[in-house]
């Protein structure tokens, strides 16, 4: 028992309950929710991983005799404030962000990429804001965040000045059970040539070297962004050349596409507990060695968090559960 313990009159043989989420993508409904879950499930300890920026803006264009809203792959009008009032909540809920503009700037706009970018950034940077105000007001514990492959850089320097969120992206950090929790946000290479992207090479000397810092692999919990490969937590679409899903008799054709160097890492060193995310739709559980890793998935767009409630004793998990709501 160390000093942190005897002052504070707590064993590592307590039980800790954790409550991990992953991929909110912008979401505020999911954000708030996340929030909460620390009194709604009685966890001691909020884990959130990466992807935690929405993907796109949404125009609102005033038309003068009403409000045309340009969605990634569709059109939406509407007749009244109170109308579009509700669709750009129901914009932030799903992750994107909503703004608006008149027809004469819309045209501008939406042919510069520069302004597209820094009203992207601008939007991103006042919910992360937003989100941080919200963690300060309702918690007394800090969240223990990652990035992800697409986060910018400047996303978690953004989190790092709140005292409501202890930044553990390639570092380790013990937890007040006395558990360390190792951290790691990138990802393999994706199609989409996400900002935050490594070789497997680089993510094996990477991750290799940050678990350089841990003590005991009996007490270590990843949260570690990309799932490892060829699992049930990293299942997703294979696609052709064009970014479209193959098929084979009607059906999607899906693959492993997770990280070999994160599987490797596991493998070697068996930590207690993996909590991954990146891969939305693969939702599952699954042991390597002795070690158990989770992805809870994501259904950011629809407003639902997904996550997973665990529980742990010293060395062990004692039970752990899926949870969406």
């Amino acid at each position: 028992m160390g000093l942190y313990d005897l002052i504070f009159n707590r064993s590592i043989d307590d039980q800790t309950t954790l409550f991990f989420a992953t991929d909110l993508h912008g979401s505020e409904k999911c954000f708030k929710k996340f929030v909460n879950a620390k009194k709604f499930y009685d966890a001691d300890v909020l884990i959130l991983g990466g992807d935690l920026t929405g993907k796109a803006v949404v125009p609102f264009v005033d038309e003068g005799n009403g409000w045309r809203a340009e969605y990634p792959n569709q059109t939406k009008t509407f007749n009244e404030e109170p109308a579009v009032t509700e669709a750009e909540q129901q914009v932030r809920n799903a992750g994107n962000y909503p703004v608006r503009l008149d027809a004469k700037d819309y045209e501008s706009f939406k042919s510069d990429d520069k302004k597209i970018r820094d009203t992207y950034e601008r939007l991103e940077s006042e919910r992360l804001q937003r989100w941080v105000d919200l963690a300060e007001e309702k918690l007394d514990e800090q969240i223990y965040v990652i990035g992800g492959n697409d986060d910018q850089s400047y996303v978690t320097e953004h989190l790092v000045k709140s005292s409501a969120f202890q930044l553990v992206d390639e570092t380790v950090v013990k937890l007040p059970s006395g558990h360390d929790i190792l951290g790691y946000g990138f990802s393999n290479p994706t199609p989409w040539d996400t900002p935050r992207e490594k070789s497997e090479s680089d993510i094996q000397k990477e991750i290799d070297r940050i678990g350089e810092m841990v003590t005991n692999w009996e007490q270590t919990i990843l949260n570690v962004h990309c799932p490892p490969y060829d699992t049930t937590l990293d299942r997703a679409s294979k696609l052709d050349d064009d970014l479209r899903p193959v098929t084979e008799g009607g059906q999607v054709v899906d693959e492993p596409v997770g990280s070999t160097g994160i599987r490797e890492f596991i493998e070697t060193n068996e930590p207690m507990l993996g909590l991954h995310g990146h891969i939305h739709e693969s939702r599952g559980e699954v042991h390597i060695g002795n070690t158990l890793c989770l992805n809870p998935g994501s259904e950011y767009g629809e407003g639902v968090l997904n996550g997973a409630i665990v529980t742990l004793s010293e060395n062990e998990v004692v039970q752990h559960q899926f949870i969406s709501g």
